[in-house]
């Protein structure tokens, strides 16, 4: 029964270390899998069919969690999908349903960093790899992470700094009512509460002390977004000063 095992009843010791031979295999073994996607997702003329079906699979792979839970009575209200990553599906659904800026925005500032933060500094380490939330994570994740890769190939998605403003009024807000339920339930969604364990936030919790580690979002979310829409302004403008020369 180990396999169905949530973290909260697997015992210490079990887990696989952050950057160490299992970690960094498992993100070669995603980065392997994004490049052969990419690859062969441009050579279809099936795309939008590739789209749903990430869509629907990020969906059903929620729904088999939440029912292994409560099969297992291991339910518990931190497993809703009320952190970053959950809401991320909704993120994607709308962005596949009625693609916009905005959804599409949505996807490239908040999800994509999101999804590799929780791939670099996973929570679930504690599990053994050959464990069903194990898998599901690693699984959940890299399909999350896949969509946006996808719609940045094919130029869908077209990242704009401009609308930044939007992705973080969206975050701010999505914040105010995960941190209430937080204060509700005891949660710790979007780690408001508290750092996770082995995550940059803990670096700030050495800094700053335990109470002032929240001092690193605006910090963080600063970096991310410097190094996620410097390089893509620049190219931008470089692709926009060739096209007028010519």
């Amino acid at each position: 029964m180990s396999f169905f095992t949530a973290q909260e009843q697997m015992p210490a010791g079990k887990g696989f270390a952050l950057f160490h031979g299992q970690h960094v295999a498992i993100l070669l073994l995603i980065g392997g899998v994004l490049a052969c996607g990419v690859w062969r997702y441009r050579k279809s003329v099936h795309r939008n069919a590739w789209r749903w079906g990430i869509v629907m699979t990020l969906c059903l792979l929620e729904v088999l969690k939440q029912v292994v839970l409560l099969t297992t009575h291991q339910f518990g209200k931190q497993y809703l999908p009320f952190d970053l990553c959950g809401i991320s599906i909704l993120f994607c659904l709308l962005e596949i349903w009625k693609p916009c800026a905005y959804f599409g925005e949505l996807l490239y500032s908040l999800s994509l960093p999101g999804t590799l933060l929780a791939l670099f500094f996973p929570n679930w380490n504690r599990l053994p790899l050959w464990n069903f939330f194990c898998i599901h994570s690693f699984l959940f994740h890299t399909l999350l992470l896949l969509l946006p890769v996808l719609l940045l190939a094919d130029g869908t998605l077209q990242p704009n700094w401009k609308r930044l403003p939007l992705s973080f009024l969206t975050l701010a807000g999505c914040s105010v009512v995960v941190a209430w339920l937080n204060r509700l339930w005891g949660t710790n969604f979007f780690f408001l509460s508290q750092p996770s364990k082995g995550s940059p936030l803990v670096w700030f919790a050495d800094w700053f002390g335990a109470s002032l580690y929240w001092i690193g979002f605006p910090i963080l979310i600063v970096i991310i977004w410097v190094l996620l829409y410097v390089p893509v302004g620049i190219f931008q403008h470089r692709k926009q000063k060739s096209r007028s020369c010519s």
